[in-house]
């Protein structure tokens, strides 16, 4: 669809999983919340696997469990696309 996926984990092994799993199916946005700034050589082959697929994937370092949610996911929705 047109809108966004989010993630939380999403540089993490789960999240990368479920990233792969979704560019099976017509996804245009996929954001990936991630408290870690340096990715990992797998979160690098993963997301230009997902661009050649023709996904927009941003990452966004955010740790959910100590910041204002509501102000990311306005972020995402006023930035990159509606979740």
């Amino acid at each position: 669809g047109n809108g966004s996926i989010v993630i939380t984990g999403g540089t993490g092994g789960l999240g990368l999983s479920i990233a792969e799993a979704l560019s099976n199916y017509a996804i245009q946005h996929l954001v990936l919340l991630s408290r870690s700034k340096n990715q990992s050589e797998r979160t690098l082959k993963v997301i230009e696997l997902l661009k050649q697929k023709g996904v927009a994937v941003y990452i966004v370092q955010a740790d959910v469990s100590s910041m204002d949610v509501c102000t990311v996911l306005d972020m995402i929705h006023n930035e990159i696309a509606p979740i």
